[in-house]
């Protein structure tokens, strides 16, 4: 495989819209479409819901992680799949203040790429586009979400194999 796209590629996309309100804790998951969100580690909670509305990036329900924490210790950590083979994982993170990691494994757990979001209150900005490739022959099977303040994840998106 590589991370060309192919004409039988599938696009798939969860912009959390028929997902029910919820909250989970270490240990839970939300199904939301072809995408499971499990929340591996960290305190505090991960849900479906509603907030201020970002032209483009984030609209209706959203994926919100740390609710209501400007700060936690030790951070958490999601897990994003949708049990396929991928050439690209995409999303938009908004209003982040502190510091987002996100991780790209391929299905064996070997980490094919890591990529660091600052926030607004640590000099850059509250609003990313995070796009996930895959290098050269190998493909994507699920991404981590390292997150240290409250912040919303909408308009999950990936092309399948």
């Amino acid at each position: 495989m590589s991370n060309q796209a192919s004409s039988n590629a599938v696009e798939l996309s969860e912009d959390f819209e028929g997902v029910a309100h919820q909250t989970i804790h270490a240990g839970g998951e939300i199904k939301a479409g072809e995408f499971t969100i499990k929340f591996l580690e960290g305190g505090e909670a991960v849900g479906i819901t509603t907030f201020e509305h970002v032209p483009d990036m984030h609209e209706g329900n959203v994926l919100a992680v740390c609710i209501g924490q400007d700060k936690v210790t030790p951070p958490q950590v999601l897990e994003i799949s949708c049990n396929r083979l991928l050439s690209q994982m995409s999303f938009y993170i908004t209003y982040l203040h502190r510091k987002a990691v996100v991780r790209s494994y391929n299905r064996g757990g070997t980490l094919l790429e890591e990529k660091t979001f600052l926030g607004g209150l640590v000099g850059g900005a509250t609003n990313h586009s995070v796009v996930m490739d895959t290098p050269q022959n190998t493909s994507i099977f699920f991404l981590t979400v390292e997150a240290e303040d409250w912040f919303f994840i909408d308009f999950l998106k990936a092309k399948a194999f």
